[in-house]
């Protein structure tokens, strides 16, 4: 016989020899996958999934290879590893946050890059809701409170005495135990509204959601003084910012803007500029704003579409409550 055939055969029989049965490869793969679970953090996850094949090296001797355990059988059967699932909707994993994404895009001009798991999830004995959003001008970690004026009590309380060692907690509201305080590479910025609280590490970039919790009040307040569910319509930047709320021909389009424009020149020093408000047929718009004197205005147009032009249907005023913006 060929001797290098007969070396391969025996070679064959030494592995078979010290193949284990699939049920202990199994345990082995539970037991690997218990353990790197207890070892990560509460935000780390596995980057590939982990099994074991284990291959003979002489008697009782095994190696651990980290491979996809999980096979199945492509077209031309052959074996190839199952792909991992796919990380569920961002709805499904931040739930509480979809208002606030909402508010972000339709008042502010950052893009969104990425959303993922806050550490201030783990702060606060109130809440364990919490995001960090990464935007095209920075990081910002909001923190979600059960409760309206929650959030405004919380302070921040940092110790800059260790050069290099930067160190912070909160007052105002009761933290989890064994909370010890956080460490930082720079001040920690933070700003309260309501049930939110926000934080970051760069100077000013807070001052957007100031302007947008107060523009968003401003606008809250003018359709509660009217009784106007402002589920119905979306907000429209889209007359000086070029972001429309809804995609709408041209020449209605064109319409709008001159609409906007004769409501915004009968302004005075102190009020607050006028928002633009589509109901989402895109057959009805709203153009609210809040004077100096705290009064509400409200324009309704319809569109007429035999005509091709937006008509005004009703235009009223109300005394509304004052609203602070927070940036003056």
């Amino acid at each position: 016989m060929d001797l290098d055939k007969r070396l391969r055969e025996l070679a064959a029989a030494k592995r078979m020899a010290f193949q284990p049965a699939r049920a202990d490869m199994e345990r082995m793969e539970r037991n690997i996958r218990e353990r790197i679970g207890q070892k990560q953090g509460r935000f780390r996850r596995a980057a590939v999934p982990i099994a074991a094949v284990v291959t003979a090296c002489g008697a009782g001797v095994f190696l651990l290879t980290p491979v996809v355990m999980d096979w199945q059988r492509d077209a031309g059967g052959g074996r190839v590893p199952v792909a991992e699932p796919a990380e569920p909707p961002v709805g499904e994993r931040f739930p509480f946050v979809a208002e606030f994404i909402h508010l972000l895009q339709a008042y502010t001009d950052l893009e969104l890059r990425q959303i993922e798991p806050s550490p201030f999830a783990d702060v606060f004995a109130a809440t364990d809701q919490a995001v960090r959003l990464t935007t095209d001008q920075g990081k910002l970690d909001v923190v979600f409170f059960p409760n309206p004026g929650q959030a405004e009590k919380v302070e921040i309380d940092e110790d800059f005495s260790v050069p290099g060692h930067i160190t912070f907690t909160f007052t105002g509201a009761e933290l989890k135990p064994g909370f010890t305080p956080m460490k930082a590479s720079g001040p920690t910025y933070v700003y309260a509204h309501d049930k939110l609280l926000l934080l970051t590490n760069k100077s000013g970039f807070l001052a957007s959601f100031k302007n947008m919790f107060f523009l968003h009040d401003v606008y809250q307040d003018v359709f509660e003084s009217f009784s106007i569910d402002p589920g119905q319509y979306e907000f429209d930047r889209g007359v000086k910012q070029g972001r429309h709320a809804l995609d709408l021909p041209e020449e209605a389009r064109k319409g709008l803007r001159a609409a906007w424009i004769r409501v915004a020149v009968t302004g005075k020093v102190g009020d607050i500029i006028p928002g633009l408000f589509l109901k989402h047929d895109g057959q009805e718009a709203l153009i609210v704003y809040k004077s100096s004197d705290a009064v509400n205005h409200l324009y309704r147009y319809a569109w007429e579409e035999e005509r091709g032009e937006w008509v005004l249907t009703a235009h009223d005023s109300k005394q509304g409550k004052p609203i602070r913006n927070a940036n003056d």
